[in-house]
């Protein structure tokens, strides 16, 4: 009976290590490329840790030792700190679930941390070989991922399920996949230095890898034949490898033997270092060449994401806004330059809503402040020192240790422009849980038993089953019927939409904080862009009429209990002032009053943030009070006179008007502070 919980545990990672960057239910969820994956995982590891905890009970050589605890202590206190900013942060609940389409909060890192504790009990136990088969369903399950991304929307485009995964195959993203596999890459390289590993599975492993190397993300072989060129679409990803490479050498003439060999590797580590600060200081200063030339590549997003992300630090400097919460530190900190769109040849596209920094640095800094960073520096430092002591236990080998070093520089390195997923998360806590109980592997002849009374193990099994139930029911079930359901109501007919909005209140709270303002931004944008040719359709316009007034009376629910998302806030004014304009509706006093409510409260959350300007000008302009709308307009040029929209908005308030002396002027302001304007409607 022992042996087959031991079994079951082994056997149940080596599953779940496989399908995790390959399960995928189709189109039937919200964000299915990570919902999919999540849900299954939770459940996998909340059933194998229940399992653990019994199985330990009864063996003690699935146990732990203080060492490998104390080795620990970093990971457990940098999530600590990430508990207790979330706790006190803007908005507990998001820091807690997260969005359905992230799937990295507080849940998923407690998921995490249990798993990468039950795979270091396995290898405590179970030795090398197990380590090296774990390793191997790693490697084969990217593998499955990377033929994915072969037959995806940026390769071969074989398969209509992949047309949107954005060159991630299975995983949906391709900087996501590409994190992922540089993992993946990193375990193939150690699994050939395998000595028993017969040389037909060498050359397996081999080709795998290569295909993984070779394919549209990385070093694009496909694109050498279609125009697309060598470089991949996750290149952040492949700067990593080219790291990973860079310091696996170096690190490798560290660990020699001779003196003159470790000479060099130092001074190449060192070399290293410097060109990368270098590098990192032309890359922040705008008036670099360098800075100019990624501010292209990067749609000079990243630089107003990490402007905005500095200053919400510098503002929270110890607690930050607690984990999942960029998006609210974001629009506290707007920039309006975001909103910048087509006019201008698309230059940002419109990221008004982002929730990434896209460097791991600011993240991280926006979830817990600079001790957070601190602490998962502490964190990186306790594997690098654990893989260390390891090799000088000679536990490990010189070119595998340099593996693992090169491996975790070059994720490093990689998450200066991209952020972490559940995958790589996962990743890398394993990794170091792996190398915690390196040095510490049991011998055969070390196992020991420990035998408790039938009614003790009775009384545990009964409380561990209901534990594990309780929390797949609160913890899967329930949010996996919320990401259907949310996946049902976008989906659904007009002429049903409207009774399905109040099944998105029951059950799970996920989805609330964030799920709900994507999803309604979605539609009202929708019906606001094509206005004109829905009003055109008597029929179409009863419909959306309907829709209009279930969403906002959904949406007034939700703003309740959140009252941190801005983009919730705007997508009600949005759906009442849309109404408006869908019915010509006369004005209401009462309403007018209650959408001006919203706005304020809404400019307390993004201060800087045009958009809500704007509509507090259309709001002006329904009441008939134009003297106050060409107030709004010009306070938001104020904000910053480089966005063409707030020219355009007035400007064309001036045409609907017929104020020509404004009109005049604002064309003339509109000039000056954009040499080269033009309205474009």
């Amino acid at each position: 009976m022992k042996s087959f919980w031991g079994n079951f545990l082994k056997y149940g990672s080596y599953i779940l290590i496989f399908i995790l960057p390959i399960i995928y239910f189709g189109d039937n969820i919200s964000y299915s490329y990570i919902t999919s994956k999540a849900f299954v995982f939770y459940a996998f590891v909340e059933i194998l840790f229940s399992v653990w905890i019994y199985t330990m009970f009864l063996d003690s050589s699935f146990r732990l030792s203080k060492k490998n605890w104390l080795y620990f202590i970093p990971l457990f206190v940098y999530v600590g700190w990430l508990t207790l900013t979330g706790l006190l942060g803007a908005n507990p609940m998001l820091s807690f679930w997260a969005s359905l389409g992230r799937n990295t909060g507080l849940l998923a890192i407690y998921h995490c941390v249990a798993f990468t504790i039950i795979i270091a009990s396995l290898v405590k136990r179970n030795g090398i070989n197990y380590l090296y088969k774990f390793l191997y369903y790693f490697v084969f399950g990217g593998f499955i991922l990377s033929i994915s991304i072969w037959l995806g929307d940026e390769g071969m485009n074989v398969f209509s399920f992949l047309k949107d995964s954005q060159g991630g195959g299975l995983i949906g993203n391709s900087s996501l996949a590409g994190t992922y596999l540089l993992f993946v890459l990193a375990f193939a390289f150690i699994l050939l230095t395998f000595p028993t590993f017969s040389n037909i599975k060498k050359w397996w492993i081999g080709i795998m890898a290569g295909i993984i190397l070779f394919s549209p993300i990385f070093f694009n072989l496909y694109g050498l034949f279609t125009g697309k060129g060598i470089i991949g679409s996750a290149r952040g990803a492949t700067l990593g490898i080219l790291v990973m490479l860079g310091v696996t050498l170096f690190s490798y003439l560290f660990f020699a033997e001779r003196k003159v060999l470790r000479i060099f590797g130092i001074t190449g580590i060192v070399f290293g270092f410097l060109i990368f600060s270098i590098g990192w200081i032309q890359l922040i200063n705008p008036n670099t060449w360098f800075h100019q030339k990624f501010d292209q590549s990067a749609s000079s997003t990243r630089f107003i994401f990490w402007n905005a992300a500095q200053k919400a630090i510098n503002k929270h400097p110890w607690m930050g806004y607690g984990p999942e919460n960029f998006a609210i530190a974001f629009q506290q900190n707007f920039d309006p330059k975001i909103t910048i769109t087509n006019n201008l040849n698309d230059k940002h596209g419109n990221e008004t809503w982002t929730d990434r920094a896209h460097n791991i640095y600011y993240d991280t800094g926006v979830s817990g402040g600079y001790p957070a960073i601190l602490l998962y520096l502490f964190f990186i430092f306790s594997i690098l020192y654990a893989l260390y002591k390891a090799k000088y236990a000679d536990k490990i080998d010189s070119l595998p240790a340099a593996i693992l070093v090169g491996l975790l520089i070059g994720y490093l390195f990689q998450n200066l422009f991209v952020f972490d997923s559940l995958h790589s998360i996962l990743a890398l806590y394993v990794l170091a849980g792996i190398v915690f109980v390196l040095s510490d592997i049991l011998d055969k002849n070390e196992y020991s038993k420990i035998l408790p009374s039938l009614w003790l193990k009775t009384i545990l099994a009964v409380v561990l089953i209901l534990l594990c139930c309780t929390s797949l029911i609160f913890f899967v079930y329930r949010p996996l019927k919320k990401a259907i359901m949310y996946d049902i109501v976008i989906k659904m007919y007009i002429d049903k939409r409207p009774e399905y909005y109040k099944y998105l209140l029951q059950g799970s709270s996920i989805g609330d904080q964030y799920d709900t303002s994507s999803m309604a931004n979605t539609i009202i944008t929708y019906y606001s862009n094509n206005l004109m040719s829905i009003k055109a359709d008597k029929g179409l316009t009863l419909y959306v009429e309907n829709e209009l007034i279930a969403l906002s009376q959904y949406l007034e629910i939700i703003t309740k209990t959140n009252k941190t998302d801005s983009r919730l806030y705007f997508s009600l004014v949005n759906a009442y002032l849309t109404e408006i304009s869908l019915k010509d509706k006369p004005f209401d006093p009462v309403l007018s009053k209650h959408i001006f409510d919203l706005l304020d409260y809404n400019q307390q959350l993004s201060p800087n943030n045009l958009e809500i300007y704007w509509a507090r000008a259309r709001t002006y302009a329904w009441a008939g009070d134009i003297k106050n709308s060409i107030k709004e307009y010009q306070k938001a040029i104020d904000i910053d006179p480089t966005i063409p929209e707030s020219h355009e908005f007035l400007i064309n308030l001036a045409k609907v008007i017929k104020d020509q002396k404004l009109y005049e002027a604002s064309m003339a302001q509109a000039r000056k502070d954009i040499p080269g304007f033009s309205v474009t409607n």
